[in-house]
């Protein structure tokens, strides 16, 4: 295929059905972790890689900002975070709160999906902030099973129904909280196969995030994934990095084995939701949708312990937090992987080809749809996209006393197939050369023609809109 008529196939949103065509009104579930690192879902291995068994598996994914609240709300609209504007989830007027506000639950990927005759659920984790008492059904979604935030006794709106579900062992009442989604996942797609209509799940996990919950069946099971050691844990080299980064201490010896033992307390607490997604899939086949059934599993951004000398946590530019597993089965996706770069900007309007519906919102993703098939359409990785823009802004994040400000200054990083360079609000910069240091250990310096080439994508990327963003990462 020729370039010229590749880059219609994917910056053509609705325009092609080539997929849909596979599959006459396929169904799709797309399954959010939190937090789930590509190294998380390696190690996992069989347990959680036999949902999109037979698939495509994309080797470089990424998230264009690595926070869950504004992750999701890129997802569901197509939209970089200083389109869409949701740059946080802890605070009034942030997270959900402004994701309402703005509308965009009125005209998301939900609503393009309903309106078109879709079955549309949600079950679990949503925009972060969604919770009482702004408990209210967004308009998309004819099934609703959405989650509140993390605490002791969570809550779930169960089509206006509010339920609480404690997640004490000792309770009597106690039931493990990812066997609760995985129920409603699978009462969704038996109800929506009764209805014969087409349906779309959003299912959204709590694991691996915290407070990592390991049911008792599982307990003895963490400590025995494979060891957390990569080169840039404690790095103890800082001095080519920004002054946030610079001014942290070494990890001391107790710090360092409690990160490695979440690590694990986290892995264990995906074990769970491996064998709801066996549950969810097993059903998908005994009601017959299963061969017509798209599967995408991925994680809303990626999660650092230890990297750089930092904690536990995300919001940097680090590969640790950008780079997220991106799995996808189903009608005509070819078995294997692929190395082009797609973003959680890509999910909507992908879906929306997949499904043959035309997006209300103008993306600033791509339909990675045209890579699904066999021969993936004959466009090579540097032909769909060679950059993208990563944003984080500063603000706030939840610990075990309370909100606190993160470190970081707000920040923007041009990341492209072989380096990040990022730049600080500070002015500090940062580049590395990601085919010789991929564990980001030096930051070089670039200047002249490079720089200015460097800044000048930057500063295009950080103001674009729709096409304009899909020109400037390149295709």
């Amino acid at each position: 295929m020729m370039l010229a008529s590749a880059v219609v196939l994917v910056t053509g949103v609705g325009s092609t059905k080539s997929m849909a065509a596979a599959a006459e009104r396929p169904n799709i579930v797309l399954v959010v972790t939190d937090d789930l690192t590509k190294k998380d879902y390696f190690d996992l291995g069989r347990n959680l890689s036999s949902f999109t068994a037979g698939g495509t598996f994309f080797r470089n994914a990424f998230v264009t900002t690595a926070l869950a609240g504004p992750s999701r709300a890129s997802a569901l609209t197509g939209l970089y975070a200083h389109n869409h504007r949701i740059h946080q989830h802890i605070g009034p007027g942030t997270g959900y709160e402004q994701y309402h506000a703005q509308g965009y639950d009125q005209k998301d990927l939900s609503v393009w999906l309903k309106d078109s005759g879709y079955e549309t659920g949600l079950v679990g984790r949503y925009i972060n902030g969604y919770s009482a008492p702004q408990f209210d059904i967004p308009a998309g979604w004819t099934d609703w099973y959405g989650a509140n935030t993390p605490n002791k006794r969570w809550l779930l709106n169960e089509n206006g129904t509010i339920r609480t579900y404690p997640q004490d062992p000792t309770s009597p009442s106690y039931k493990p909280w990812e066997n609760v989604l995985g129920d409603k996942a699978i009462q969704f797609v038996g109800d929506a196969h009764a209805s014969g209509r087409p349906f779309f799940l959003w299912y959204g996990t709590h694991a691996p995030h915290s407070p990592e919950l390991v049911p008792p069946r599982d307990k003895d099971r963490v400590g025995t994934w494979p060891a957390y050691d990569p080169p840039s844990f404690n790095e103890r080299d800082v001095s080519d990095k920004p002054r946030w980064v610079r001014q942290r201490p070494l990890l001391s010896g107790t710090l360092q084995r409690e990160l490695k033992r979440k690590r694990q307390k986290r892995l264990t607490s995906m074990l769970a939701v491996s064998r709801n997604l066996a549950r969810l899939k097993d059903k998908l086949r005994r009601t017959g949708e299963l061969s017509n059934t798209y599967l995408i599993l991925t994680s809303d951004s990626g999660y650092h312990l230890g990297e750089h000398r930092l904690g536990a946590g995300k919001r940097t530019a680090y590969e640790e937090d950008v780079r997220v597993p991106l799995a996808v089965s189903g009608p005509s996706v070819a078995s294997g992987s692929a190395k082009h770069m797609v973003l959680n900007t890509d999910l909507a309007p992908t879906i929306a080809e997949l499904a043959g519906v035309p997006p209300d919102i103008t993306p600033d993703g791509r339909s990675f749809a045209p890579l699904l098939p066999e021969g993936r359409s004959g466009i090579a990785p540097e032909q769909f996209r060679r950059r993208f823009m990563e944003e984080n802004w500063k603000g706030l994040v939840s610990t075990p006393t309370g909100p606190k400000l993160f470190p970081a200054p707000t920040n923007f990083a041009v990341r492209g197939s072989t380096f990040m360079y990022n730049r600080y609000t500070t002015g500090e910069t940062e580049y590395y050369d990601l085919s010789r240091d991929p564990y980001e250990l030096a930051s070089k310096r670039v200047s002249g023609t490079r720089k200015e080439n460097l800044e000048r994508l930057r500063t295009h990327l950080q103001s674009c809109r729709g096409a304009e963003c899909r020109s400037a990462e390149g295709s």
